[in-house]
């Protein structure tokens, strides 16, 4: 989107491929980001329940961001979004309000948690 927490987006045109920026502090959102290691499976510190909030439709992985604010990856899509929010912002999850629509039409659910959202949860037990 152009605006994300009333922030202008910035001219991409110096920035890395699929990576976008609003305001200052900035807001930046990376796309294809690897599985964040507190959610792979082997990795020290995993915690399959590790803190997450949904967003409109959009699940992400909250996380401390190395000199403050947070780290938001999403799951249960086929790639891997991560944005990061300056403490400035705070509470700092509004930002993911604006980026919910963007990211749930163009970054599909992955296979299984779509056909979760298909059919519903499967039936306890199965």
């Amino acid at each position: 989107p152009e605006r994300v927490e009333g922030q202008e987006r910035a001219d991409g045109a110096d920035l890395p491929a699929y990576v976008a920026v609003w305001g200052d502090p900035a807001i930046v959102l990376r796309c294809g980001v690897p599985l964040p290691l507190v959610l792979t499976p082997g990795e020290e510190g995993y915690d399959p329940l590790a803190d997450a909030v949904d967003v409109n439709g959009v699940s992400w992985l909250l996380e401390d961001a190395p000199g403050g604010g947070k780290l938001f990856t999403t799951t249960h899509r086929t790639v891997h979004v991560e944005v990061s929010v300056p403490a400035d912002y705070a509470p700092e999850v509004n930002p993911l309000v604006d980026l919910a629509e963007a990211i749930a039409g163009q970054v599909p659910l992955d296979e299984l948690y779509a056909q979760e959202e298909l059919y519903g949860a499967p039936p306890a037990g199965s």
